[in-house]
């Protein structure tokens, strides 16, 4: 199964199966970050994410299950 990551100015991470299978698909969200994340990045081998926060600056690593 293939993901897709967004970040959003809540400081959430938003995780979406890739292709969407309908409209209505729901994105899992995980927070972390005090406010906005300004980016998020999967390593090389897509175990991980990284986020780095916008107004914390803290770098974040997600481990995937």
């Amino acid at each position: 199964m293939k993901l897709l990551a967004t970040a959003d100015d809540f400081g959430l991470l938003n995780i979406y199966r890739y292709p969407a299978v309908s409209l209505k698909h729901k994105a899992r969200s995980y927070g972390g970050h005090s406010e906005h994340v300004v980016r998020c990045k999967f390593t090389p081998d897509a175990s991980k994410i990284f986020t780095i926060g916008g107004y914390d600056k803290a770098v974040i690593q997600w481990r995937r299950k």
